[in-house]
């Protein structure tokens, strides 16, 4: 794949916000809360990710300078930027249908003055029901926004999603856990996928976008890491 100069994209990645979740036993840092390009060749950046997870997983207290950190620097951020929350966005106690939505709530209030788009892509905990009803319960939360910056992705507890950032990058955003899950526990897996009912066909999709994403930087989100030291993946 060809990389474009200087299309390394700057990202803020918040790892503390996964300490309970699934990367590591420690929580690692950019040390200096630094980008990964030279000071100099910033202003040459086509698009910025702002990366963030386990919310729903944070402890009292425990996060909240990290929280503190992203705000401020979404408030700075530019139009061309992306704010994605990777995955437990929500608790992982089950019947706690107040705490999880303002655990959403929070999360939009973050985004609120943020000028870029917002993602949240499901992880384990947004699965917790094992019911793809309640996927979507979350995803309705953030469509009841209308807000055309915050968007809740794939849609209709599907597993895939394709969007173009430019002319020189894609994102395609995967709902690990529905690959991993075992289907036979979950109801109405896959009820409004009409496209997308196996595995084998969502991997004929990913490669799909992949090749039609040739000469183009392609960034693929999801929950879980493909190689992890983590204790749950």
């Amino acid at each position: 794949m060809k990389m474009y100069p200087f299309l390394k994209i700057a990202v803020l990645v918040l790892l503390a916000l996964l300490m309970e979740a699934c990367a590591t036993y420690a929580p690692q840092y950019v040390e200096n809360n630094t980008s990964f390009l030279p000071l100099g060749q910033q202003d040459s950046l086509l698009h910025t990710f702002y990366i963030a997870g386990g919310y729903g997983n944070k402890g009292k207290g425990s996060s909240e300078w990290a929280i503190k950190l992203l705000d401020t620097s979404l408030n700075k951020a530019p139009k061309a930027s992306t704010l994605i929350f990777t995955g437990d966005n929500i608790s992982a106690q089950e019947g706690a249908w107040n705490m999880d939505k303002d655990l959403l709530e929070q999360q939009i209030q973050l985004a609120e003055n943020f000028k870029g788009n917002t993602i949240f892509l499901p992880g384990n905990n947004e699965w917790k029901s094992f019911k793809s009803a309640n996927v979507e319960k979350i995803e309705d939360v953030v469509k009841d926004l209308e807000r055309e910056n915050i968007n809740f992705f794939p849609e209709n507890a599907c597993p895939i999603e394709h969007l173009v950032i430019n002319d020189q990058l894609d994102l395609i955003v995967l709902d690990s856990k529905w690959f991993i899950s075992n289907w036979s526990r979950v109801e109405d897996i896959n009820k409004k996928c009409t496209d997308i009912k196996t595995r084998r066909r969502f991997l004929e999709e990913l490669e799909g976008y992949i090749n039609d994403g040739q000469d183009k930087n392609i960034i693929i989100a999801m929950h879980h890491p493909i190689f992890s030291n983590g204790k749950y993946a």
